[in-house]
């Protein structure tokens, strides 16, 4: 698979690196250097492209996951007939991205003018009811994903978006479970500073987001109460109030 500097250098011209009609008339928003500006994680590079007044944000895979398309396919179809508040819109596109002479698959979604949880935290730490409303929010998301016998699998301060009428939106599905996909491995195992350290691939169903949801939405209330606990344990840096080793030890179960 291509490197990310490889996906940068590609995306310098749309028209001549992307199958599909749309993305091929857009521009990339730029770094300082004049090159396209990719946002960087474990797995993939987003991109940003701006086409014909439209935004999206296209997503290049550093791996190869060999039932990729089969399990985007099963999330679409999911969330298109779920239509829940805080879905965005996207598009599997197998023949994507044109590198070194060959085609990678991408995802086409749609762009979110909004802040990642982290920083949306930070911004308003001193309005403890707009925090007590997100939290609110949050758990009602929470409630429509179990309801629907599904799973985000990631929650974390960077999968999860609050615009600035306070709306919150979660993006990056690749490692979501649906009913679908039931009996499969999980592709991933999430932020170490937000799920079960005893998680492994081999758990993945609906119960993935218990722990998770539960560090969120407790962080959220506790910040809530008291701000000042989020200089103190160093929110913001890859995590909102809990981390990784002070879940080590704690008899804890994700399982239903």
């Amino acid at each position: 698979m291509p490197t990310g500097q490889e996906f940068q250098e590609a995306l310098q011209n749309p028209e001549l690196c992307l199958a599909d009609n749309e993305l091929r008339s857009g521009r990339p928003r730029l770094d300082g250097l004049g090159l396209p500006k990719p946002v960087t994680g474990n797995f993939a590079a987003v991109f940003t492209l701006e086409c014909n007044g439209k935004v999206y944000a296209v997503k290049c895979f550093y791996s190869d996951i060999k039932d990729r398309f089969e399990r985007y396919k099963a999330i679409h179809s999911f969330l298109e007939h779920s239509n829940y508040p805080w879905e965005v819109g996207f598009e599997y596109v197998p023949r994507g991205v044109l590198v070194r002479g060959e085609w990678h698959p991408i995802v086409k979604m749609e762009w979110v003018d909004a802040y990642p949880l982290d920083r949306y935290i930070e911004l308003h730490l001193a309005e403890p009811q707009t925090i007590l409303r997100l939290a609110t929010q949050f758990a009602e998301c929470v409630k429509t994903l179990r309801t629907g016998g599904a799973a985000h699998s990631d929650l974390q301060h960077g999968n999860i978006l609050v615009t600035k009428k306070g709306e919150l939106r979660l993006i990056d599905y690749d490692g979501m479970f649906v009913p679908a996909l039931n009996g499969r491995e999980s592709n991933e195992v999430g932020h170490p500073n937000y799920q079960h350290p005893d998680r492994t691939k081999k758990h993945f169903g609906s119960y993935l987001d218990n722990f998770s949801s539960w560090v969120i939405y407790i962080s959220l209330l506790a910040l809530a109460y008291d701000p000042t606990i989020w200089p103190r344990v160093g929110g913001g840096d890859e995590r909102l109030v809990f981390e990784r080793q002070g879940f080590l030890g704690v008899c804890l179960t994700i399982m239903p």
